[in-house]
């Protein structure tokens, strides 16, 4: 079952499109731009290929859209034949629509940031000491929209108004990050093979 509603899945989707990393924070219970991370000892962003082990010695992971006992598993990290990274949803096979192309994120995301409190094997207690000091940060014009929305000047849903989530880029996990390969039978969108009670568009009786 899906934590996050299907409004903010279209959501998600439509804004993964864009290219920056668009991720969901159990943290701060919201659906956020991240900074893709950059090595200082590299130089440059962590190449798709590293991201893996990067976030696992972080001790870091990415929650997808399911719940497994009242709790968000993290993605799956996948090798694709071609050399493309993914990631998918946490469950084997796919349960949910969460779904990265990791290897264009690198490419195409314009927002870079260290990183300096993710330490190489940090603690829970880490971990949560600088949660506190996570801020949301919104591009002017956003910020300028967000607030005529919660003053009432204008109509919609400050919900949907996406900030940047500084200084997070990942839940705390014990669990090292893998990454698998591409199996198509395993990874990828949910269909009615592997996720209950679903409906697609074709389906539906002709009148």
């Amino acid at each position: 079952m899906s934590y996050i509603s299907t409004e903010d899945q279209d959501l998600w989707h439509a804004l993964q499109q864009i290219g920056n990393l668009f991720l969901y924070s159990t943290t701060h219970s919201g659906f956020y731009w991240a900074f893709w991370p950059y090595d200082e000892e590299e130089g440059g962003p962590v190449h798709p290929a590293r991201l893996v082990p990067w976030l696992s010695a972080q001790k870091l992971g990415w929650p997808c859209f399911c719940t497994v006992d009242g709790k968000a598993p993290f993605c799956t990290f996948v090798k694709k034949p071609d050399e493309c990274r993914m990631a998918y949803c946490g469950q084997i096979p796919s349960k949910c629509s969460f779904q990265i192309n990791l290897s264009n994120a690198y490419l195409y995301s314009a927002n870079l940031a260290e990183f300096p409190d993710m330490v190489p094997g940090q603690l829970k207690a880490d971990f949560k000491r600088a949660a506190v000091r996570q801020q949301v940060v919104f591009q002017t014009e956003d910020l300028e929209r967000h607030e005529r929305i919660q003053s009432g000047e204008e109509d919609g849903n400050p919900h949907d108004v996406i900030g940047y989530l500084v200084g997070w880029i990942g839940e705390y996990t014990d669990v090292p990050q893998e990454e698998h390969k591409w199996e198509p039978e395993v990874y990828g969108w949910p269909t009615r093979d592997n996720i209950p009670n679903y409906v697609d568009e074709g389906d539906e009786d002709e009148e």
